[in-house]
């Protein structure tokens, strides 16, 4: 299957271009923004929902069962983001706190373990404090509550009715909304997550479901071609317009896919996937690096990449791979995109 397209290969050059959005801000230069639209950063988070989307709908096409789905999913989320939260939590705050025993044995270092583990926001004190860019201990995992929200929704409305009316409804659903609560979405968080980002990134996954289940409509060379040049027209043509707000995730979303499903994977081929592991590691590693050493941007940008790469190899290799196997769950059915 996985030879086939190239989206892991895809996922894996979004999750570095994350690495690279983000250390222009840990080291106090301007992000790069893409149409006036999105910060690369954003950009690899409307890839990785669109990406999402459409795989998690072909691996609930191979079984359609609800708890079976869901059960695919937290398999795939929670080991490795558990792995990731007792090294934070229990590795890297202590050499931040006055009294490191202590703080190990506090029970708000459980607290901040569980948190994590459970996808909410901490901020754990004096941990990156007087920083370049001051925040959250791992600020990256912010949009996995929503990627885990649709699939939620997705797994269940499937079991309902499994046909592309479904995803269909969802995305003229979110798209009127984007349309109608642009603005005040956004201030609206709810189990940390932001309404006014959901929608729009919402659109990508769901967009990225009706587009799974109708490859075969539209995965024809002429129709492919004309829908991209069309998506690349709205890019461009809407740039600073209220449109683009809609419409050029939808663009972003078949662009992404339309390339993924036009070339085949000969380096990756589904034997290896380090892109949820860079991604879920790479911001405390690239604060580390931009603030307790002296390199400049791009040298510091690799380095950051070096040891982010490693940590994803090995939570690839020793908590997520071992862990899919032992449950025999087939890798194929593990279509996690990791998210900004």
């Amino acid at each position: 299957m996985h030879r086939n397209n190239c989206f892991d290969i895809v996922r894996l050059f979004a999750a570095y271009m994350v690495i690279y959005s983000h250390h222009h801000t840990f080291m106090s230069l301007p992000d790069h923004v893409f149409r006036g639209l999105l910060t690369l950063g954003g950009l690899s988070v409307a890839i990785f929902f669109s990406v999402s989307g459409f795989l998690v709908t072909q691996s609930f096409q191979r079984t359609p069962n609800y708890i079976g789905f869901m059960t695919k999913r937290v398999k795939r989320i929670f080991p490795a983001l558990i792995v990731c939260s007792f090294l934070m939590i229990y590795i890297i705050a202590p050499f931040y706190q006055k009294d490191a025993i202590n703080y190990i044995f506090s029970s708000d270092a459980f607290s901040y373990f569980m948190r994590i583990s459970m996808m909410l926001p901490v901020n754990v004190p004096d941990v990156f404090a007087g920083y370049k860019f001051e925040g959250p201990i791992n600020g990256s995992l912010w949009t996995l509550s929503m990627e885990f929200a649709c699939y939620l929704v997705l797994g269940f409305m499937l079991c309902l009715s499994n046909t592309w009316k479904t995803p269909a409804i969802f995305l003229i659903i979110l798209i009127s909304l984007n349309i109608l609560l642009n603005k005040e979405a956004m201030d609206a968080i709810w189990y940390s997550i932001s309404v006014g980002w959901m929608l729009k990134f919402g659109i990508c996954f769901f967009f990225g479901s009706l587009l799974s289940m109708t490859i075969d409509k539209w995965n024809e060379k002429k129709i492919k071609t004309t829908l991209l040049i069309i998506s690349i027209c709205i890019l461009y043509i809407m740039k600073g317009t209220t449109e683009i707000t809609t419409l050029g995730y939808m663009a972003i979303t078949f662009i992404t896919l339309a390339i993924g499903v036009s070339f085949k994977d000969s380096m990756i081929g589904g034997k290896f996937d380090i892109s949820y592991g860079a991604y879920i590691y790479a911001w405390p590693v690239q604060q580390i690096i931009a603030n307790q050493t002296s390199l400049s941007l791009y040298p510091s940008m690799i380095a950051s990449l070096c040891i982010t790469s490693l940590l994803a190899w090995a939570s690839w290799n020793f908590v997520e791979k071992p862990f899919i196997k032992a449950k025999k769950v087939n890798i194929d059915d593990t279509s996690l995109t990791p998210v900004m």
